[in-house]
């Protein structure tokens, strides 16, 4: 039975038994829609989140996943009386209330049960043995945080910045000394996926999986919380069609698309250079990318979501910077940090740095708008005004 039909068949129970009880049909009705939304939107893309439904009777219901697939839920109210002169729970039967337990901890069980059973996906055994000649090679090696260095070395750093989970590499061979690298990287969410996918790009294509790119034998992309990458080198025209449809295989495996982190949403799209954006949680990797400083000026940390962006415009290029902190007072800190270690001669948050071009600084809320190597003053000013409304 399908998710959708398993609530289907839910709701008609409700609708069917409870029609004439409007008020524990409603606080049901609240219990089945978060949790559908909790299994249908929340689980499958491994974020964290916290669903929160209210009825007009003021029953409220919070749904939160913690990975690992640590899950809680509790029905509250301003006062958890059972009496029928309860004001907040007018005609509350006891027994509806086990009932929508019983519901929601069922619910909370498939939950569990699918992002377990989404989290053991076994590629290795999934994939077909043979592609065109090539023939898979095993057994797979499987990696974690602490053995990851042993694979990479010198490069785990990156992964395990982006809250890296499992590995699973291994071969697709054909003679002696032919091999297709295949690297399947769990990260644990689709916003950590998309991160590590966006560090290296240099080009969009949408060829395989939620974004692709192949160069020089290398095929690399990501799809909900994984982040791929197949490897035939040397390149030739015939192993490039064998990693495509390696690549397309592994894509169809993962059984959904993942969101983009939200913070993108806030790029305005006028003048955007689409290949430059970069989803980072530290500020080594956003130097990578546009050298600020040595030091941590932004106060960027892991709880830190920070996305760079490069813009065309008539003054020739610029850079700019988002970064949503986990409360308003960091971000107050970075914007002071900032102003003090980047911009300690700017009266308006904004000036001319010693590159002869413009740089400026605007917060709102958790979130600060960062602007870097604009040719004039308006360019800022605008870019930030256009910004901070989006933010707010």
């Amino acid at each position: 039975m399908t998710v959708t039909r398993f609530f289907a068949v839910i709701g008609n129970f409700v609708f069917h038994e409870f029609q004439r009880d409007t008020h524990n049909c409603c606080l049901i009705k609240t219990v089945l829609l978060v949790c559908y939304r909790s299994l249908r939107f929340s689980v499958f893309n491994g974020m964290p989140i916290t669903q929160v439904c209210q009825s007009k009777y003021y029953y409220t219901l919070e749904v939160d996943t913690h990975p690992p697939f640590f899950y809680t839920a509790a029905i509250k109210t301003e006062s958890l009386s059972m009496s029928s002169q309860d004001h907040h729970l007018p005609g509350l039967n006891p027994m509806i209330v086990r009932q929508c337990a019983f519901l929601i901890f069922l619910c909370l069980f498939l939950v569990k049960g699918i992002a377990m059973a989404d989290a053991s996906i076994d590629f290795f055994r999934m994939l077909p043995p043979e592609i065109d000649g090539w023939k898979r090679s095993g057994p797979p090696e499987i990696y974690d945080r602490k053995t990851l260095f042993k694979y990479i070395d010198g490069g785990a750093e990156l992964y395990i910045s982006y809250c890296f989970e499992k590995l699973t590499a291994f071969r697709y061979v054909r003679g002696n000394d032919e091999e297709i690298k295949v690297d399947l990287f769990d990260m644990g969410n689709s916003y950590n996926a998309y991160g590590v996918f966006s560090h290296g790009r240099e080009s969009v294509s949408t060829e395989v999986g939620q974004g692709s790119e192949y160069s020089s034998g290398l095929l690399t992309f990501w799809k909900d919380r994984f982040y791929v990458s197949l490897l035939g080198y040397p390149e030739s025209s015939e192993k490039h069609q064998v990693i495509l449809k390696l690549g397309s295989a592994i894509s169809r495996l993962i059984p959904r698309d993942g969101p983009e982190p939200a913070i993108l949403s806030y790029l305005s799209s006028e003048g955007l250079i689409a290949e430059s954006i970069r989803y980072v949680h530290h500020y080594i990797w956003l130097n990578t990318h546009y050298f600020i400083s040595n030091d941590n000026v932004l106060l960027i940390d892991s709880q830190t979501e920070a996305v760079l962006a490069k813009y065309n415009s008539e003054g020739g290029k610029y850079v700019l910077i988002l970064l949503k902190y986990s409360s308003p007072q960091q971000a107050q800190a970075a914007e002071a940090s900032f102003l003090k270690q980047y911009l300690s001669a700017a009266s308006s948050g904004i000036m001319r740095i010693k590159n002869g071009r413009f740089a400026g600084i605007r917060r709102s809320g958790t979130c600060l708008a960062v602007v870097l190597d604009a040719a004039g003053k308006k360019t800022v000013e605008d870019v930030l005004a256009r910004t901070i409304k989006k933010l707010q």
